[in-house]
């Protein structure tokens, strides 16, 4: 979506927004409008983070752009720096700490921050630094020289990391790691932290292997050669993955085993994307990709979906590029896209578990579930008479999808409720480019009876984030004078909106569930640091 939502804690769901965002020397500063902000620690920085719990603030601070070519360009290294918000002394993690993706993160429990320091960009390896923050004075303990990839268990007690291409296994807060494979290339835990399953370099044989947790002297098991992706169910009992084809290194089956059992067996042929419902019943996978006659890969990408085992399937969607179940897991989305020339396809919609598939608009961009799987919203491209973007709704079980509105630029539902929100009336960008620079926020309620049109909520803003609790709003606004933005909070109890500062770094932060603290940067070249504002509305 072209909007800015929720920072992931974890490595598969992480946002990285480059800053470096100062106003220009050679233009006078006005004074700040907000300046609600208290400094926790002075100095220029970028790619803000926040513990789960709300607690602690982490940041690149001076951060630098690495003198290689052919990097990302929002590639830095910076200090990694990790403050309380709640009072007490700075802790410094290291320095030429990167923030690719996977490079600094929190532990799901806030107890530990990890980094990887001294990174090297050419090798893509540096030390792998952990921090106990429930130790205060506590200095950071290096586990391992050359790291390319970490990883730490849902329940924050296991880490698996690469080490020189070594995948070691290590208790959080121990001295001790386990050498647990080598030449590995991808390793992930399984949801219930039970097991960890990891892949072998292609060169290696190119093996899926699954270590058991539950006893430390348990040995790794194979569940296949030549395998591609894998994915866990969300409740860890079951794993798919893909193996690839004695037919061709292009096309790849399906199998599924229990990690109870690790007893796989072939699911599908010619599969390229699967994935499970969120409460683990449904499995979802394209199959009858084939060679043909010069053999070459013929994409079928025919879409079904089955109970989790090995049950009858059903088909879904035809050339089927992507699909998502909804959040109560009582229905799912099938994205396809007639040729591979358009950027537009059509969206079905089939209930589970019984219901006809039926078709929702042909020209779909994106789409996005509301929290209770009732409804849709999604994106129409339209090229005439004039381009523009309109804005759809459906609800499951009605006959057709109802327009919102036209010129609708990045949307979201509530966290809890039926409400949307999305940005209309945007301003283009600089060089007339089509993207939002200051939008209306408007709010639509979709559980209102009769319906309701929707409401401007606040004008002028670039981007927006709800808080957990639904009420209140982070805002952000352009500025004209730098690349930088300034920021504001609106609270929905008392319809008041405020600004906090001026010229801050994206992205800023909630910092409690009610959204009356707020963390954020600030690029101002007479007072840049870290700051956290406490609301009053």
């Amino acid at each position: 979506m072209r909007r800015w939502l929720e920072t992931s804690m974890m490595v598969a769901s992480l946002l990285i927004v480059t800053g470096g965002c100062i106003s220009r020397g050679d233009e006078p500063q006005k004074p700040l409008i907000g300046g609600m902000g208290k400094l926790l620690l002075a100095g220029k920085g970028q790619d803000l983070r926040l513990s789960t719990d709300g607690k602690w603030a982490a940041f690149l601070k001076s951060p630098s752009r690495p003198a290689v070519k052919g990097l990302s360009p929002t590639m830095a290294l910076g200090e990694l720096w990790v403050v309380p918000l709640s009072g007490g002394a700075p802790r410094n993690l290291g320095a030429s700490v990167t923030n690719s993706p996977g490079g600094f993160f929190f532990t799901a429990d806030s107890r530990w921050l990890l980094g990887l320091r001294a990174y090297n960009p050419v090798q893509g390896a540096g030390e792998l630094a952990v921090m106990d923050l429930n130790s205060p004075g506590s200095e950071p303990v290096t586990l391992g020289k050359a790291v390319s990839l970490m990883t730490v268990s849902p329940d924050s007690k296991s880490l698996a990391f690469l080490d020189g291409g070594v995948l070691k296994l290590q208790r959080l807060g121990e001295a001790v790691a386990r050498s647990v494979g080598a030449e590995v290339r991808v390793a992930q835990f399984s949801p219930d932290s039970a097991g960890l399953v990891y892949r072998r370099s292609y060169s290696a044989g190119g093996a899926l292997m699954h270590l058991s947790l539950k006893a430390a002297t348990a040995e790794p098991v194979k569940l296949g050669d030549r395998c591609g992706d894998f994915d866990f169910s969300p409740d860890g009992k079951w794993i798919a993955f893909t193996v690839e084809s004695g037919a061709s290194r292009d096309l790849f089956d399906l199998s599924l085993a229990r990690t109870d059992t690790l007893k796989p067996k072939k699911v599908s042929s010619g599969t390229e994307v699967f994935g499970f419902s969120p409460d683990s019943k449904w499995l979802a996978r394209n199959e009858g990709n084939r060679l043909n006659e010069s053999h070459k890969l013929t994409p079928v990408r025919d879409l079904v979906v089955s109970a989790v085992g090995f049950g009858p399937s059903k088909k879904v969607g035809e050339k089927v590029e992507r699909f998502s179940f909804s959040p109560t897991s009582n229905a799912i989305i099938a994205f396809e896209k007639p040729t591979d020339h358009l950027k537009l396809g059509r969206l079905k919609l089939t209930p589970l578990p019984k219901g006809d598939t039926e078709l929702i608009t042909q020209m779909a961009d994106t789409f996005e579930w509301s929290p209770d799987g009732k409804f849709v919203a999604f994106n129409v491209e339209v090229y005439h008479p004039l381009p523009s973007v309109h804005l759809y709704t459906y609800k499951i079980g009605e006959p057709q999808a109802k327009k919102v509105e036209e010129g609708v630029y990045g949307y979201s539902f509530a966290p809890k409720q039926d409400l949307l929100f999305y940005r209309s009336q945007c301003t283009k960008g600089e060089g007339g480019r089509v993207l939002p620079r200051s939008c209306e926020l408007r709010r639509l309620d979709l559980a209102s009876t009769p319906a309701e049109p929707a409401k401007t909520v606040v004008s002028a803003v670039d981007n927006y984030r709800l808080s957990s609790d639904g009420k209140r709003l982070l805002l952000t606004m352009v500025r004209s004078d730098s690349d930088a933005y300034d920021t504001a909070e609106y609270s929905f109890d008392t319809a008041k909106r405020k600004t906090l500062d001026e010229r801050t770094v994206l992205p800023p932060l909630f910092a409690s569930p009610d959204g009356k603290r707020v963390v954020y940067l600030i690029s101002n070249q007479k007072s840049p640091g870290l700051y956290l504002s406490e609301s009053t509305l």
